[in-house]
């Protein structure tokens, strides 16, 4: 858990930090997947999984990938709007970045 907790907040503080965005002005947070499903806003917030700043800006959305798979699937119409996001979207290796282990351990603690 630590490990985990560790590397997810690391990534979103490096992210935050590439964006030259400041974690209160994030302005919703989702979280996908069936995990997510069985979280808490307040304990990922306690644990220091994600920052304080996003407290009453998260909402759970499910498994994304199942619902984005069907529609791109059975909705034909929808398939230039999913090519033109899909193009937009930045890869960041945050493995690779340069200070990723300082971030990566800075955010062991609970």
């Amino acid at each position: 858990m630590q490990l985990a907790k560790g590397a997810i907040r690391a990534g979103i503080d490096l992210l935050l930090r590439h964006l030259g965005v400041e974690a209160g002005k994030v302005r919703s947070v989702l979280i996908a997947g069936s995990f997510g499903y069985h979280l808490r806003a307040k304990s990922l917030i306690g644990l220091g999984l994600l920052p304080s700043e996003f407290a009453g800006k998260i909402e759970f959305v499910g498994n994304t990938s199942k619902t984005g798979a069907e529609t791109i699937l059975l909705d034909r119409e929808c398939r230039p709007e999913m090519v033109r996001l899909v193009a937009g979207v930045e890869v960041v290796e945050l493995a690779a970045a340069a200070d990723f282990d300082k971030a990566f351990v800075a955010s062991l603690g609970f």
